[in-house]
């Protein structure tokens, strides 16, 4: 829980109890966000909660 988000959950993992293959990469979860739609895509979704991008990401 949070002091200011306290409906808000989070995932704890401990590397000596979860192996690789508890998790798995979903296939439509790709983005690479060197390229300027993927970049847009994720600028969206963080503006949506209140999070800004600043500066240029490094080719």
């Amino acid at each position: 829980m949070s002091n200011r988000h306290d409906t808000s959950r989070t995932y704890v993992l401990f590397g000596d109890r979860v192996v690789s293959s508890d998790l798995v990469p979903r296939e439509d979860g790709k983005r690479a966000f060197a390229f300027p739609n993927q970049l847009d895509w994720l600028t969206l979704r963080f503006q949506a909660l209140g999070v800004n991008i600043v500066g240029n990401p490094a080719p």
